[in-house]
């Protein structure tokens, strides 16, 4: 490889304004935007793709998804830690390389098997590289304000989901999914290129809370070395908390407009308006939590946050008796702003208890155990539909996980170094 092209990919020292910041979190913006709303188009094509690859099991096509949003948690691990490195550039060529010639593979699937190895595992490679790397980069670039800055950030989440789902099913779906998954993976290919030239780790300081470069040391805000957050009390009641909450995060979006439709008798164009709620009530609350966290606090915004997924999944709860289409959607949008909260507060809160340095790397930890976990409240939705006829128990659940978590996120407190330990470092 010559020195340019080395220099291309790996990274060269570039001297950066103050304002680049804002460039990396519009490149971060933009990766999740696509990638994330790409992933929320698997069900517009799941008849078809059932029907090419395995006539009659929908369960097995299923389950090819439910591998992907597992492992693409599980080698979070990895894309953290390689981000802290080696700096974000070379994680996002391969991990768009990997997303796609996962798509583009899967297009070409013959058999279910090859759509295990493609879309199961190979895209999942490419998607680890996403959320981890690009929310702990923003919060390191702007440390002063990084609630703001990780809700802007993950706000392309909540855009994508709005936006990318109706865009494939007016334009792609007519031609098939085949030729979907081929322009999904040329366009992920492309945006994370464009994005790996983009994005740069922040000069040693990152951001004075003027919004200016500084020069301090990067080790000066006592940052916590990944092996030393294993340690702490704190990191495992954040991931506890996480993982709690999150295992029934996917509960809604997967079942709540089968409800819609079956229990409510609406239109399937009704019932898919719970999402836009979910949606809606995500983005305003990615960008207003964050910058409230940044005034009142990291841990009362989280509570608060936790809260308003617990009333959502009680309204919902409420509307298997009460049967009103007001309190559906009221519930999904209230949902929807608790669950964009804690996503967008997700980054800001472990840099404030752990620091920038390793942001990458312990994030990269936590995300495997809290995000890893998310099928579970979706399966165990589906057997309580499966024995009870109806999901009342479902929506019960996830407002009493919702809520178990609240006090093991109450309880994080900061962690202080010794202060002998302090001097020293």
């Amino acid at each position: 490889m010559s020195k340019g092209i080395a220099a291309l990919v790996w990274g060269p020292e570039r001297r950066l304004g103050p304002g680049y910041g804002w460039v990396v979190l519009a490149a971060g913006f933009f990766v999740l935007y696509c990638s994330y709303g790409v992933q929320f188009c698997f069900g517009l094509f799941l008849p078809e793709v059932e029907a090419a690859l395995a006539p009659g099991d929908r369960g097995l096509v299923s389950l090819m998804f439910s591998l992907y949003l597992l492992l693409s948690s599980l080698f979070s691990l990895g894309s953290g830690v390689a981000t802290d490195r080696w700096g974000p550039r070379p994680v996002l060529f391969l991990g768009g390389a990997a997303m796609g010639l996962g798509l583009m593979g899967f297009s070409r699937s013959q058999e279910l098997w090859q759509a295990y190895l493609a879309h199961g595992i190979l895209a999942a490679v490419g998607m680890s590289t996403t959320w981890v790397p690009l929310t702990s980069l923003a919060v390191k670039w702007f440390p002063t304000r990084a609630g703001l800055a990780s809700g802007l950030v993950t706000t392309g989440v909540g855009v994508g989901q709005l936006t990318v789902p109706p865009l494939s099913a007016l334009l792609l779906e007519p031609l098939g999914w085949r030729t979907a998954y081929v322009v999904y993976g040329l366009g992920l290919l492309g945006a994370f290129g464009l994005a790996a030239l983009l994005v740069e780790r922040p000069p040693r300081g990152g951001e004075s809370p003027r919004g200016s470069l500084t020069t301090a040391d990067d080790g000066a805000d006592d940052s916590y070395t990944l092996a030393e957050a294993l340690r702490l009390p704190a990191f495992w009641l954040f991931t506890a908390g996480l993982t709690v909450l999150w295992s029934v995060v996917y509960l809604p979006v997967v079942h709540l407009p089968p409800f819609a439709r079956d229990s409510l008798g609406l239109s399937p164009r009704l019932a898919s308006l719970t999402m836009t709620m979910v949606a809606v009530g995500s983005i305003i609350s990615r960008v207003g939590g964050g910058a409230f966290a940044d005034v009142a606090g990291h841990r009362r915004a989280l509570a608060l946050a936790v809260t308003a997924e617990g009333l959502g999944f009680l309204g919902m709860w409420a509307c298997t008796w009460a049967e009103s289409l007001p309190l559906l959607y009221g519930s999904a949008v209230v949902f929807g702003i608790g669950y964009g909260s804690v996503a967008g507060l997700y980054a800001a809160i472990l840099v404030h208890l752990f620091g920038r340095r390793w942001a990458s790397s312990i994030s990269g930890v936590v995300f495997a155990f809290a995000a890893g976990a998310g099928s579970m409240g979706v399966y165990l939705a589906g057997l309580i539909y499966q024995t009870t006829g109806g999901y009342g128990g479902a929506f019960a659940l996830g407002m009493g996980l919702a809520f178990l978590s609240l006090p093991l996120f109450l309880s994080l407190r900061r962690p202080e170094r010794p202060r002998a330990r302090a001097q020293v470092a």
